[in-house]
């Protein structure tokens, strides 16, 4: 069951501990969630506007500050921004919570004024530390998300970009059959996502 009210709390509590740990620092709700059109699958979109000085120390004490909160199953930073000097966006995944519920944190220094296209263009700002296999199960939970909302040429879509992603050839294959064997190949790809391929198989049993 996607008890909504656990997923506020887990809201409340992040935004709490943001805000705490760096003074002077606004943490803030955004997305569905905020806009009030959210449903039991969508998942949580937040920004953190941290004074300039701060920058730095936010993101590295960023895996601290979320254990504060929640045991932490998955940090990943958004390559595009991982050398940015001013900007980061985190996609974080919590133990216990269900996979929908997905962090998305947008962090930028104060002096950028929350520009949603501060540095997307800068070639400079861009990293290397990505795992294509976790991003296809995150590609498959979006997945299952869209079937379950009914959006099934979505979840086909999303699908096929995932299979693309770790070069799986897609089946033509009905899509529940289809998740079954893309988490199969990308565990078999990269071990160190099994624990991520168990729980979204889980999910799968779980869902009505």
């Amino acid at each position: 069951m996607l008890e909504t009210d656990e997923r506020a709390r887990l809201v409340a509590d992040l935004l709490t501990e943001l805000a705490a740990a760096v003074p002077g620092s606004a943490a803030l709700l955004r997305g569905s969630l905020a806009e009030g059109r959210a449903d039991p699958y969508s998942d949580i979109d937040l920004l953190w506007d941290v004074p300039d000085a701060d920058f730095n120390a936010a993101i590295v004490q960023l895996p601290v500050t979320l254990e504060r909160v929640r045991s932490v199953a998955s940090l990943r930073f958004d390559p595009d921004f991982q050398q940015s000097a001013k900007r980061r966006l985190a996609f974080i995944r919590f133990d216990s919570v269900p996979l929908f519920w997905r962090v998305d944190l947008d962090i930028f220094a104060r002096s950028v004024g929350r520009d949603p296209d501060f540095d997307r263009d800068n070639s400079c700002a861009r990293g290397t530390v990505w795992s294509f296999a976790e991003s296809s199960l995150a590609t498959v939970v979006a997945a299952i998300k869209a079937q379950r909302r009914g959006q099934n040429a979505k979840a086909a879509a999303l699908l096929a970009r995932a299979e693309a992603r770790v070069g799986i050839a897609s089946p033509a294959s009905d899509l529940q059959s289809r998740i079954g064997l893309l988490i199969d190949a990308v565990a078999g790809k990269d071990p160190t996502t099994a624990a991520m391929a168990a729980d979204i198989r889980q999910l799968l049993t779980a869902l009505p």
